[in-house]
């Protein structure tokens, strides 16, 4: 019996199907629509083609290098962070000299001593700033006019790194988002490609291959089952951890029977296409429980569940 299930999904989906394989596959596709184009016939599919291409790998580039941007402008706040808790170290010889470590005037500036200078992260760091800024204008007319402009200039200039910093990681995740979806994108556009094909070469197996150099995927995708995958695992009884004989496990909306427990409390399912499912688990005397689980490819999939008894 065929399974129609197999023929609708899509093919390049998952990670076993790396970006650099993808890319090459996908240009060494164009190039043999491109060869095979004389009559125009495969002009639209072309331009779709290149389209999702260009959308999901230029999208690509711009995620990488603000990523690249991104860890830049960590690195620079770090470094700020650091700059500023060594130069607090530094004067703190001068504020002691003035004011000595038991005056009022000293406990403003370090109400908990170096320590809370030290300890301090991204969290903190900005408020502690601002009040060794505005405690230095305070008393500018002691410690002098370029003590308050250095502390100054450290605020500010980690202010900045640190919005930027937050802008470009705000950008990284618009483009991750936007990278998943053009994937997705470029491979339905790929499912499309070959159905078009199939429908313009009807039975002609050999015709329809031509258009695709499969070899680039199948050297990253080993799966026995091609696309397949299967569920196991035991199901127990949670009170009295013995394994549970007949239970029923349905995955739900995979088009294969129920699978069954045996006396270990053992099962394994049919092979069915990788994906998300709900599976529900079944047993006389036991609560019902149903639970989400991936599919995946190229290897079976552990699930194992203790049944509540009913009371």
């Amino acid at each position: 019996m065929q399974n129609f299930e197999t023929l609708f999904k899509n093919f390049f989906a998952g990670k076993s199907i790396s970006d650099d394989h993808l890319k090459e596959f996908t240009e060494d596709h164009l190039q043999r629509l491109v060869s095979n184009n004389e009559s125009g016939m495969f002009a639209q599919l072309l331009t779709d083609t290149q389209t999702a291409y260009n959308g999901y790998f230029g999208n690509i580039a711009s995620e990488d290098l603000n990523t690249a941007v991104r860890k830049s402008l960590t690195l620079t706040t770090d470094n700020l962070i650091k700059t500023f808790k060594s130069t607090v170290s530094q004067k703190e010889g001068i504020i002691r000299g003035l004011y000595s470590a038991n005056s009022p005037t000293y406990q403003e500036f370090f109400p908990k001593g170096l320590t809370e200078y030290h300890e301090a992260t991204k969290a903190n760091i900005e408020t502690i700033m601002n009040r060794m800024v505005n405690i230095s204008q305070a008393h500018v007319t002691d410690i002098g006019n370029d003590f308050v402009i250095l502390f100054s200039d450290l605020r500010n200039n980690y202010v900045a790194a640190r919005t930027a910093q937050l802008n470009k990681k705000g950008e990284v995740v618009t483009y991750k988002t936007t990278t998943k979806t053009t994937r997705r994108t470029l491979e339905l556009q790929l499912v499309k490609n070959i159905f078009y094909i199939g429908y313009n070469f009807p039975g002609d197996t050999a015709r329809c291959l031509s258009f695709f150099a499969q070899h680039i995927l199948h050297h990253v995708v080993h799966s026995a089952t091609d696309g397949l995958g299967r569920l196991y695992g035991t199901i127990t009884n949670a009170t009295t951890k013995e394994p549970i004989l007949n239970a029923e496990i349905e995955i739900i909306g995979a088009g294969v029977s129920k699978a069954h427990t045996n006396e270990q409390g053992k099962y394994r399912s049919h092979n069915i296409s990788i994906g998300i499912y709900q599976i529900k688990i079944s047993k006389q005397g036991f609560q019902t429980i149903t639970l989400q689980k991936e599919i995946v490819d190229n290897r079976d999939t552990e699930m194992n569940v203790e049944l509540v008894p009913e009371v």
